[in-house]
């Protein structure tokens, strides 16, 4: 009785956390699934689709643009949900719930496949479910909840088809990995490592890992080229994106070289307290010292297994997933660096950061498991567990100070507020073809499936100090419509600080110079609506 205890003791606190993960998640989000500017563009796709118009999106012009420039797999998947009896939004809530209780059951029940660890793998599930990065990540509509359950289905079945030769593993590896690349683009490494994988690791003649790896690259690849066909049919570019090669090439790369060096900082707790790691008189050495050091750890750890386990240290428990997960973090950002300076750069925040840190701590407990498990001293194992701890601890109080800060009313463009406005109500009263010009406009997208005008300057990002009034440019598209009457100016609360970033203190006065003048259709606390002069529109 009691060896059944101790083998499902760890499975059922393994679950639990995940419960308490998916628990988190559906506490944070009570007030509705969160949407943001790239969630409006999957969901105004998604409708076009069931609508029959077509899978893309209407731009201001009217002209419709195929859905090119994101994976298709998650907005097809919320144009299927749609057609459930039930609310859209209700749903993917309670599907990122169970793909993030998923996704911290799945972890720490393969890390305690492969370690038979119980601390380990339990201190591995707290730290994914406590995570206030993943927290943030699983509360808004986003195809992240449904690429991680991929990315980790396609490289555990590799490590499996690693461990036993079974032909069906190495299947579902490849379908998995392509059911990822179609999710997000960012999939791409994960391809990259099996496949570096099955050039180096199996014990196979050289001829026959080629096979293999082509086998391999041929299925989880097919369905992004056949993709990429048909995207390259309908807009003459690769994944809507161009190469993009610019004399700002230096400054890109400095831009996501300081997005490194904050986003690694962010990982140390109480790290406000460590200013001086990103100051810049400071942060070189830091940084090139903390390398040197990790090199210098490596080595020694690497000529330790070598000393100890001799030329087949690569076939122990746990080396050969260290060193994929590894491969995938390096893929992962030598991809996310050519993305960005060579291609149209993007957002950098928690989403793009996410990859990083869940092969981080998978990593990282794959490589306690493997130092505990050369070194059994007592002494050594406790010293392990104790910083792993701490760090669950730090993970665990950060969470739950995360969890705090989310409204009960909602989070971004899907707040109980905005679904009950007056002023997207008059904005849905609007003629069919009455064009929309506004500073917000993927919100506009999102509620109104409408994709709006942007004010030129939020788009151009150059000041206009004469402080014209909206409609004094007919050289500009959107104002050369609003002139005719058969566009709107909707502003929201939103635009002060908007034109902070402009004009700082003087961003009020712009905002009153704007409108000056112009017919007042709409004013409430959510904001107005303007045209250039009075119209029947009622």
């Amino acid at each position: 009785m009691s060896n059944k205890i101790y083998t499902y003791l760890p499975i059922t606190l393994i679950l639990l956390c995940a419960v308490i993960g998916g628990g988190l998640i559906a506490y944070a989000s009570r007030g509705g699934i969160g949407v943001e500017s790239d969630t409006a563009s999957y969901f105004s796709a998604a409708r076009n689709l069931v609508a029959g118009e077509g899978f893309g999106i209407y731009y201001p012009s009217g002209r419709f643009v195929f859905f090119s420039y994101w994976a298709p797999l998650y907005a097809l998947l919320l144009a299927s949900l749609s057609y459930l009896p039930l609310s859209t939004f209700a749903i993917v809530r309670w599907l990122n719930v169970f793909l993030f209780a998923g996704m911290v059951a799945g972890v720490g029940i393969y890390f305690y496949h492969l370690s038979r660890h119980s601390i380990l793998s339990i201190l591995l599930s707290i730290l994914i479910a406590c995570s206030p990065l993943f927290t943030r990540v699983y509360l808004y509509a986003m195809s992240e909840s449904l690429f991680f359950v991929f990315v980790l289905a396609g490289i555990f079945s590799a490590f499996l088809y690693f461990d036993n030769n079974q032909s069906s593993w190495f299947y579902r590896s490849a379908i998995f990995s392509a059911l990822a690349v179609l999710t997000r683009y960012a999939a791409i490494p994960l391809v990259l490592t099996i496949l570096l994988g099955l050039l180096v690791l199996p014990r196979l003649p050289f001829k026959v890992r080629i096979i293999k790896a082509l086998k391999f690259g041929f299925i989880s690849l097919s369905g992004l080229i056949v993709w990429f066909c048909i995207v390259w049919s309908n807009t003459a570019t690769v994944g809507g994106r161009r190469l993009v090669f610019t004399e700002d090439t230096r400054r890109l790369f400095n831009e996501i070289k300081a997005w490194f060096i904050d986003r690694l900082t962010n990982w140390l707790a109480g790290h406000n307290q460590f200013a001086w790691m990103v100051d810049p008189h400071y942060y070189k050495p830091f940084w090139i010292g903390l390398m040197l050091a990790f090199l210098l750890i490596s080595v020694i750890v690497y000529m330790a297994i070598r000393h100890q386990y001799g030329a087949d240290w690569l076939r122990k428990p746990g080396m050969q997933e260290l060193l994929l997960c590894l491969s995938f973090i390096a893929f992962y950002a030598i991809f996310l660096i050519f993305s960005y300076v060579f291609s149209a750069p993007f957002g950098l925040g928690d989403r793009i950061f996410s990859p990083f840190e869940l092969f981080s701590l998978i990593s990282l407990f794959i490589f306690a498991f493997i130092i505990t498990r050369m070194f059994t001293s007592c002494y050594h194992a406790a010293f392990v567990m104790l910083l792993l701890t701490m760090l669950a601890g730090s993970t665990i109080i950060k969470g739950v100070a995360a969890i705090q800060t989310y409204p009960a009313n909602g989070i971004g463009y899907n707040t109980i507020e905005a679904r009950a406005s007056a002023l997207l109500q008059k904005v849905n009263e609007l003629p069919d073809e009455m064009k929309l010009i506004t500073n917000e406009a993927p919100y506009l997208l999102f509620h109104a499936n409408k994709f709006p005008f942007l004010i030129q300057e939020l788009t151009q990002e150059t000041p206009d100090w004469d402080f014209k009034v909206y409609g004094s440019d007919p050289g500009d598209p959107a104002q050369a419509e609003f002139i005719q009457g058969t566009a709107a100016l909707v502003l929201f609360p939103s635009i002060i600080n908007d034109f902070s970033m402009l004009y700082g203190n003087q961003a009020s006065l712009r905002v009153e110079k704007l409108t000056i003048g112009l017919h007042l259709y709409y004013s409430g606390s959510d904001g107005q609506i303007y045209f250039s002069q009075p119209t029947g529109v009622h």
